[in-house]
């Protein structure tokens, strides 16, 4: 049988397993929150043949609502929306195979003929709408509910108006899209709410079942069960990140946890996990950083593993002994020279669509299809507002929701959405901060950083501070200490300099355009990294004066001597918000404003650092997923053929920078520095 596994759930996970199991599922998640330790049994309260209303005659069944859920919602029959023409009621399996009952493989036999086709039609309706309904006891409501199914071509599940998970519904944009897997059989799929979502005494479930095209043979709905789920032990950690280290010797990992101290992150080769768990004689390491959340109702966790193998796959938990170990995940080192590539996004912002678009789905989309276009990236970068609200907690859930969080290490930027509380801090494990670089007021997130990644130094700044002198000290310092080692330098931070969107004129931006080419200049960065206007562009070569260098082109090859640089600005990577372009800039080489989502490929070799950027085409209705499109190429290579040192092997590059001061290891000695303060002006701005 062909399984999909199940998506992350809006509530609570009360099975161990079901934390990581995101994989090849369309991003659903909402809040992730803990589950209570109280015990009770597993009970089936509803089975495969639950009675069920469902409307099979094509027609939409929000049809002059302004939300396309709305008929998801526990009042919706109170309000008179069944009593619409269309709505029946059967007992399931629910199904069709060339519009009769029959096989439809793996022994997938419907039980209630839907109406599969258009009248006097072979074509396919593109969607089909189930309800039903549950009671628990209060008792059960204080735990979780988990449903098995199985489903043909694509499915989302509600609990309550709430959607709790999806199974090959990313092509899916309205209430009668076609859009799914198209698979031989039936697939099957898992799905948990908790507290939060689920209620005592009566709750609405609810499903929504989409055609893969409009000549499919067949269509499948069936709930194989509906239990509570045991909770007794039950694991309550969430949001898992992986994120990089300070070289490939390192990696971070962040978490939630339902309880105060004893977490810690284990790790070993995947060849000793048995039975789910890493064996006690795991490596582990303590939490480095843990506290109270801002939202007060759980605890963050930080903690580092080290000593790590290039080029080496390892399996890793984190957890404690009172809240249980997360599932293991496994994520592979890479090593400091060699061909390498790595990933680039610009501003996910999820929230800020509001669910029309779903810029969670937008943004898993585009990651999912960033991780099958490239080949094996060692990381990925984004370059800022992750969220839309600084302190939602559920958008940093579903901004965290894609499995690839949890198994390819990232590096996350501060951008103007996110810094106004520590909640960016608290889910973001990042190396070698500084907190005299790039900080801001009490209660804000914080610091520059810095890390090095095939053999490449990367530089993040947190560029709502305009303290220029404590962001010039640290550039100088970073790349005085590190720069010899590495054979490309990359410089990251939110508000691109050099954009061709709205914000180019921002006075934040001209104060950032201003003041920092001369710095990178001098410290000879290749590559500057920026979002913040969503829409896509390349620069010129550009001068330490912030000009373009005499007779600079828009050419895919750029030959750069000492002290020119290139910077590109990233768009949207969810698709919810773009900005009107600017033309005419002096700088701009090339840009692309056509309001699509996309993301960048950088591969490194020691003679080349290539950029290509690639569009997610939203899938339109009757189509299925798309794949991403080329839009944009560019390679650097050094003026004479020039290799830069390529031989970072031996830093052990995960140094602590608090306080006043940045340590850095050099050799065995570790050196101390003071920034200069500069003023500080941590901006708040949204954008418009």
């Amino acid at each position: 049988m062909k399984t999909k596994p199940f998506s992350t759930p809006i509530g609570t996970l009360s099975v161990l397993a079901l934390l990581f199991a995101l994989a090849a599922a369309p991003l659903t998640a909402v809040r992730l929150t803990a589950v209570p330790l109280s015990a009770h049994a597993a009970e089936q309260i509803l089975g495969p043949d639950a009675s069920m209303d469902y409307l099979d005659d094509g027609s939409d069944p929000a049809s002059g609502d302004d939300s396309p859920s709305s008929w998801t919602q526990p009042d919706f029959a109170a309000s008179g929306g069944l009593g619409a023409a269309g709505w029946k009621n059967a007992n399931g399996p629910f199904g069709a195979k060339y519009g009769r009952i029959g096989d439809l493989g793996d022994g997938y036999l419907p039980q209630t003929l839907l109406e599969q086709h258009e009248p006097g039609t072979q074509t396919n309706h593109p969607s089909y709408f189930f309800r039903t309904t549950f009671t628990l006891t209060a008792a059960q409501a204080a735990g979780a509910v988990t449903g098995t199914l199985a489903y043909d071509d694509s499915l989302r599940v509600f609990v309550n108006g709430h959607r709790v998970a999806g199974f090959d519904d990313e092509a899916i944009t309205d209430n009668l899209s076609f859009g799914g897997a198209n698979a031989d059989a039936p697939l099957t799929g898992e799905f948990t709410a908790g507290p939060g979502t689920i209620v005592e005494g009566k709750n609405t479930l609810a499903f929504e079942v989409h055609q893969g095209r409009p000549n499919s043979t067949d269509v499948y709905f069936g709930l194989d069960s509906l239990t509570t789920a045991e909770v007794a032990g039950a694991t309550a950690i969430t949001d898992p990140v992986l994120q990089v280290g300070g070289d490939e010797t390192s990696r971070l990992v962040s978490w939630m946890s339902a309880s105060a101290g004893g977490g810690e992150v284990r790790w070993a080769e995947p060849s000793e996990v048995e039975d789910a768990q890493l064996p006690v004689t795991a490596a582990h390491a303590a939490t480095t950083k843990a506290g109270r959340s801002v939202e007060d109702e759980r605890y963050f966790n930080h903690a580092r593993m080290t000593g790590l193998e290039a080029d080496t796959e390892y399996a890793y938990q984190v957890g404690s002994e009172e809240d249980g170990y997360s599932a293991p995940r496994t994520f592979t080192t890479g090593s400091p020279g060699g061909d390498a590539e790595f990933l680039a996004f610009g501003d996910p912002q999820i929230g800020h669509g509001g669910g029309e678009p779903d810029d969670a789905i937008g943004w898993k989309r585009t990651l999912t299809s960033a991780i099958r276009t490239a080949q094996d990236p060692r990381f990925f970068i984004s370059l800022g507002d992750q969220v839309e609200s600084f302190d939602d907690q559920d958008q940093y859930s579903q901004y965290l929701a894609p499995d690839a969080t949890t198994t390819l290490a990232q590096a996350t930027t501060i951008g103007n959405h996110d810094v106004a509380s520590t909640t960016y801090e608290q889910h973001f494990n990042r190396p070698n901060v500084s907190r005299a670089a790039g900080s801001g007021s009490s209660g804000e997130s914080g610091g520059d950083y810095w890390f090095i990644n095939s053999g490449v130094l990367f530089i993040n700044l947190n560029t709502n501070s305009l303290d220029i002198d404590a962001h010039t000290a640290f550039i100088d310092k970073v790349v005085a200490d590190h720069g010899a080692a590495v054979r490309w330098k990359v410089l990251a931070f939110h508000q691109s300099i050099f954009s061709t969107a709205s914000h180019y004129s921002d006075s934040d931006v001209e104060d950032l355009r201003e003041a920092l080419p001369p710095v990178i200049a001098r410290n000879d960065i290749d590559l500057v990294l920026g979002g913040h206007d969503h829409v896509y562009s390349r620069s010129l070569l550009m001068d330490e004066t912030g000009t373009p260098v005499a007779g600079a082109d828009d050419g895919r090859r750029q030959e750069k001597q000492k002290g020119q640089a290139l910077y590109l600005t990233l768009g949207s990577s969810s698709g919810s918000k773009f900005y009107d372009y600017v033309p005419n800039l002096d700088w701009e080489a090339k840009s692309i404003h056509d309001e699509m989502p996309g993301f960048t490929r950088i591969q490194v070799t020691d003679e080349t650092l290539r950029a290509t950027t690639y569009e997610v085409p939203v899938p339109d209705r009757g189509q299925g997923a798309t794949l991403a499109k080329k839009v944009d190429e560019v390679a650097i290579v050094r003026a004479g053929g020039a290799v830069a040192g390529a031989d970072a092997a031996g830093v052990d590059a995960d140094s602590k920078a608090e306080g006043l001061g940045i340590v850095v290891p050099v050799a065995a000695l570790a050196v101390t520095i003071v920034l200069g303060t500069g003023i500080v002006a941590a901006l708040r701005r949204r954008d418009r």
